[in-house]
Parts: C-alpha cells; structure tokens; sequence
C-alpha cells in the first residue's frame, strides 16, 4: 500500500472489503489498518510491527487567539492539499496533506535534518530537527505585516515598529479594486529612548522578515528637540487623507477619560489609561482573520463646553487582512459592502451622541495607526456635540487593539527644533529571520533582533533585486533608483548624530521613508514576482505592456539590480 492511499472500492457484489484505509490509529508509529465492508467497520491493529523510526505531523492553521473564537484562520483549519517534505543525510520524503495526521517512515534513519509546510494559501513554514518517533503539532506562521525597524539604543537593537504600511502594490480591497498605487509617504515616530548614538553614528536597522517585497527610495531621520514635559506624534494614519499635509501633533497635557466601556458594556478604564501592553479586545472573529464583529471602544471625555479645540490619541495594533482575505470577503454574501469599506471591514470611525439617544457618525474614515504601536490623532468636531454630552465611540469591524487613550483641550503652541538627516550609511546584505514571541493573547507578535535564523524561511519572489554592499546613493532622493530587498535581507542605516538637546528639552525621532512594497499573494496583482517595476506617473499597477517605462529606470535595472533570485534554489535546498 502507499501511503495514505485509499485501496476502495473493491468488488462489494461478492462482499468483500469495500474501503481500506492506512493509518497510525493508535499513534505508536507504526500503520495500522481500517476497513470497511457490508458489516461496517473494522480495525486491524498493528503491534510492534515497526521497529523502524518515524514522525508524524498535526498541523493547525493559524487562529483567532481569543478562547471562543475559533472562526477565523489563514488557511484551512488542517492543511488539506497543503504539502510537508522531510529531509534526512542524502533521503528525502514528500507528502500531500489529505488527513489530521501525515506519517512518515524514517527506516533506520535516526535524525530528520528539517521538514517543510507549505500552507494552502503558499506560505512556507521550516521545521528545523524535528525530533523522530513522535507527533509533531506545528502551528502556521504569520504571512505578512511590513518590514521592521530596529534602532540601536545603547545596548542592543530593539525592534520600534513595521514600515511601509501606506505603500501597498497590487493589493486588492475587493475583487477587482486595488488599492491606491501612488507611493506614499510614510512617518513613524521612534521614541528618543530607543535610539542613541554610537561612535557619533545613529544607527538603524531595516529588515524585509516576511513574504514581500520592498521598493526603498529615500529614507531620512528627522530629529525633533522639544520641552520636556511635550510628547510627540504625527497626523499620519491609514489610509491618508491626500488633502491634509503632513504635521507633527504635539500632546502637553494629557487627559484620560472619565470613563470607557467596549461593545459589550465592560469597563475598559484601567486599560486604556496608560501604556503597559494591555489591550482592549473581547469581540469574536469571523471567518476572515482580520475581520470582527461591528465592535467599539466608547469613551466620556466629560466636561468640554469650554474647550475651543480638543484631539484624541489613540495607541494600538492592527492584525490586517490581506488579498485573499479581502477576496474572498467580497464574493461572501454574508457581508455587506458599502463606500466606507476597506478590504471587507469598515474601518474605524467616529460616534457621538445624536442627542435623542441614539449616534451619529461624524468622522466616517477616522483612519488607523500605520504601524505597531503608533499613535492616531483625531481632531474631535466640539461643534457636533449634545449639549453637556461629550462621550465618543470609535467603532470599527477591523480586528484592532487598543492599549493607550488620551486626549489634549486647546493644546498651546510648541517651539520645535527639527533637524532632517540625510543617510550617511546604506547597506544591503543576508541576515535571517528574528525570533518571534507574543506576550499576551491580545498582544501583537514581537521579534529579538539577537542571533537571527538564517534559515530561508519564504519560497523566493523571483525576479531582479539590488546587489548586495552600499546602496546609500540609491536612499538619498525620490529619483526611482530604489533598493529592493527580498526575503531575509537587512538594510543597515547610518546617520550622523546631534549634541544632545539642550537643559529642559528632550529629543524624540521621526523615520521618513519614501517607497512602495508589495505582499506576496496569489490573488494579488503581480504579487508573485517583482516584476514589473513601479514608477512615479504610472497608470495603475500593475501596468500594462503599453504603458511606458522611463529610460533611467531601464537602466538602473540593468546597471544595479542585478541579484537574480528563482524559486529553484528553494526547492532544491531540501531535494
């Protein structure tokens, strides 16, 4: 028999077996036998008939992390048609998923050197010496998010936050709708206590860990000096408002609110008032990850009636959908869409008190941070208020965290001193993957910079990248001569340092990054090859053979991008 196989039918008009099915059944790693015939089903066990090694995968698709909410998963739920490869020395085993449980038999071989996931949605997941004669239940990994940034602080690089959300290529909010193509400005607040200088060098790490592909243009580090007891922000959120400039938003006096309750009526108070990594979630998931039940975080800012300006601030995490998600979210009649929708949920907005007991919507696309733990500012309309009811609701059906809410009134004018650095060290080479952790079920995933896997961990996006070594002439101006980085790779960034600010200031840094990047997924545009190239000016993305490229980009890919990855190379390394 093979394995796996299903031997049925066989003649049942002389009563016979009629199904035969091959399986661990009483897990002790050797097969036994099920059958099934006119008088049902039998079971034919095997004892000690292996005396040989073997190994055994469960495999469960990534879940909702809240108990009870068991809905919502990347893949399917056990990897149906996914595949698992094993490698030991020089003898290699492939595998199509089709039950709970896929077994191998490793003979004498006493070591599996690492075995392979490949996920129903493509992802790829390495199991490194998974250790023989025992079930092994693998979870699936993370697919996307964005790169991360790491800054040094004085004693190790520690991770600040993921880049590029704004800078979305190919990817779909519906089937047949992309999101905006034209690249994006992107400005991440990087608290001055995570980066300090070393050898009269500010020093930053960017590093491509999961399934995309980065189009880096010109990055730049802003310094801002400030008064001490002022904290910085910006007004960038997802998706930007093309209308509204670029601004720093400063916090002098923060405020918490009288009171806050989520969508269910329980008192969320204590976790919003500070920062502590404690989140406000509890609402159920639906079948698409990234997709919630209509939820809200309901907030009593109490007495504003002589407050001529006032501006939330709200710090948290987002888990998104991505293209295949919001795919299949369109065609699912369950789910209505309307205008005011982003890849299947409707993103946060803003209630406040209609005055007959009811609310109303004012700001309809309040927006949401643009990356982990960034901060939204939302400049509340004083005017549409009830008399003496100044509570508000932001209600989204995304899967968004909360952690830190506060709110300034008539926040005074602040002098600022910003310095923009241009990069004095760009590098480009391999590193790995960071170690990832979650601390809490509400919490997002965190990475350790310290002793990477180098372990190839995506199947390759074929396709022309920057060769590795110095690339800062490519980061110095918006000029498409862009670094694109695959799968594994760090760029390292180097900026000349300042004085420390003066008595009574402090210093808080503001990432600027120009670029696009795009998510692998099948049922993005392009979005399984790094090709074609993006371009200021292009008509959509991705474009077609009509459209027409600039001559300097047709040069700078010949001249610079001259890394070629395949897919081949990932396949053979186990074969």
């Amino acid at each position: 028999l093979g394995l796996g196989d299903d031997v049925g039918p066989v003649d049942e008009a002389k009563g016979k077996i009629a199904r035969l099915i091959d399986a661990d059944l009483d897990s002790d790693g050797d097969l036994d036998l099920a059958s099934l015939d006119n008088d049902g089903v039998a079971w034919f066990r095997n004892d000690g008939g292996n005396a040989n090694h073997w190994l055994d995968f469960r495999l469960r698709a990534l879940l909702s992390r809240d108990a009870g909410s068991g809905e919502a998963a990347k893949s399917n739920y056990l990897n149906i048609g996914g595949t698992i490869e094993v490698r030991a020395g020089r003898r290699y085993q492939f595998r199509l998923v089709t039950r709970a449980v896929t077994h191998f038999g490793l003979g004498r071989q006493p070591q599996v050197d690492v075995a392979r996931i490949v996920w129903t949605n493509g992802v790829p997941q390495t199991v490194i010496r998974p250790q023989p004669d025992q079930i092994h239940s693998e979870e699936q990994e993370p697919k996307g998010s964005c790169p991360f940034l790491f800054a040094w602080n004085g004693e190790r690089f520690v991770f600040v936050t993921d880049c590029l959300w704004s800078s979305a290529l190919g990817m779909k909010l519906a089937d047949g709708v992309f999101m905006d193509h034209r690249r994006q400005h992107n400005y991440l607040v990087v608290p001055g206590d995570m980066l300090q200088p070393i050898h009269g060098e500010y020093m930053l790490q960017f590093t491509n860990e999961l399934w995309e592909v980065p189009y880096l243009d010109q990055v730049e580090l802003w310094v801002v000096d400030h008064p001490a007891e002022v904290s910085i922000y910006t007004n960038q959120r997802i998706p930007p408002n093309p209308d509204e400039p670029f601004r720093i938003v400063t916090a002098t006096d923060k405020r918490v609110p009288v009171a806050a309750k989520d969508h269910r009526g329980r008192d969320v108070l204590a976790t919003v008032s500070r920062r502590d990594g404690r989140f406000v979630g509890g609402f159920r998931r639906f079948r698409y990850y990234g997709l919630a039940e209509p939820h809200y975080l309901e907030l009593d800012l109490g007495d504003l009636s002589r407050a001529r300006r006032a501006t939330l601030f709200l710090t948290g995490w987002i888990w998104p959908t991505d293209t295949t998600a919001n795919v299949a979210i369109s065609q699912d009649p369950r789910f209505r869409r309307g205008p005011a929708v982003i890849g299947g949920a409707r993103p946060p907005s803003l209630l406040v008190p209609d005055g007959r007991g009811g609310w109303k919507t004012t700001i309809p696309m309040m927006g949401f941070q643009s990356g982990k733990m960034q901060t939204v500012a939302v400049d509340l309309p004083l005017d549409q208020f009830p008399t003496g009811d100044y509570r508000v609701r932001v209600a989204t059906q995304m899967e968004l965290y909360w952690d830190e809410v506060f709110f300034t009134v008539d926040e005074p004018e602040v002098k600022l001193e910003m310095h923009r650095l241009p990069v004095r060290l760009g590098h480009l080479h391999y590193r790995g993957y960071s170690r990832m952790w979650q601390e809490s079920p509400t919490s997002p995933h965190w990475f350790l910079y310290e002793r990477p896997d180098p372990t190839p961990r995506w199947l390759p996006i074929p396709g022309p990248y920057s060769r590795y070594g110095p690339v800062t002439e490519f980061l110095h101006e918006p000029d498409m001569r862009y670094v694109v980085m695959s799968p594994g790779d760090e760029l390292t960034l180097k900026f000349a340092s300042l004085p420390p600010p003066s008595s009574g200031r402090k210093r808080t840094f503001l990432f600027y990054a120009n670029g696009w990047l795009k998510d692998f997924d099948m049922n993005g545009g392009a979005s399984e090859r790094v090709l074609p190239l993006p371009f200021d000016g292009m008509s959509r993305y991705p474009y077609g053979p009509d459209e027409q490229i600039p001559p300097s980009l047709q040069e700078y890919r010949q001249q610079h991008l001259t890394r070629e990855v395949v897919p081949a190379r990932f396949w053979d390394l186990l074969r």
